[in-house]
């Protein structure tokens, strides 16, 4: 007993001793379903969670992920309840809000979904403006990187909360194209449409993008994850 007591009060004191940056602090990331990079239900949560969990795991600290939709996730980082999310593309309205890191996640490629009805012959999408040229129309998603450029540029833009709808919309004739990254894309066209994803195509990426972790400005660990997160090798 005298033993078992002994040891008890060592812990006791070791906690007590121990400054607490030393110790593993816990991290929640604000995430949502993005298959394959993110998903409650895959393998390691998706291939950027391993990652980025791997990541700052070895680096002391303890990882959470709590999934939400996206806009949710965004919010919840913006005011500072939670310290970061990710993976986001850069844009120019979230910087007064949140860090942008130096290193990327990784790079992805977005391309046009389309009917093939409507554009039998394919379609060549090159920017923002060639979709305002061609008189196109686009359903998207909140808070996505397209939305404000979409909207500047005069686009009859329809914005929805979830992809599913906006695939449906697609698939049923009611807009032109849905911008995604072409990984993700395919995935979800067969999962959402089934069988109906025989009606739709896709264009050549149009636009290769880093993404990143986004770290709350609000947040007291937001600055102490990104710098460690910049001291990791860059993503070719």
């Amino acid at each position: 007993m005298r033993v078992y007591h002994t040891i008890i009060f060592a812990v006791l004191i070791f906690f007590r001793i121990v400054p607490s940056d030393v110790r593993a602090e816990t991290i929640a990331f604000g995430v949502g379903e993005w298959s394959p990079f993110v998903g409650e239900k895959l393998h390691d949560k998706g291939l950027y969670s391993k990652l980025v969990a791997e990541f700052f795991e070895k680096n002391g600290f303890q990882v959470a992920l709590e999934f939400y939709p996206w806009r949710r996730s965004l919010e919840l980082v913006r005011s500072g309840t939670l310290p970061a999310t990710f993976p986001w593309s850069f844009t120019e309205d979230r910087q007064p809000d949140f860090y942008y890191p130096k290193r990327p996640i990784g790079f992805l490629n977005d391309v046009i979904y389309y009917r093939r009805d409507r554009f039998p012959n394919g379609l060549t999408i090159n920017s923002i403006n060639d979709i305002r040229s061609k008189g196109l129309s686009a359903v998207g998603i909140s808070d996505y990187w397209y939305q404000n450029p979409l909207k500047e540029a005069g686009i009859e833009y329809h914005e929805v909360s979830y992809d599913e709808q906006a695939w449906k919309m697609l698939a049923l004739g009611r807009v032109d194209i849905f911008i995604e990254n072409d990984v993700v894309g395919d995935r979800r066209k067969a999962s959402v449409l089934q069988n109906m994803s025989t009606v739709i195509d896709r264009s050549e990426p149009f636009r290769r993008v880093p993404v990143f972790i986004l770290f709350s400005k609000k947040h007291p660990l937001g600055k102490k994850m990104m710098d460690v997160w910049d001291a990791r090798p860059s993503v070719n």
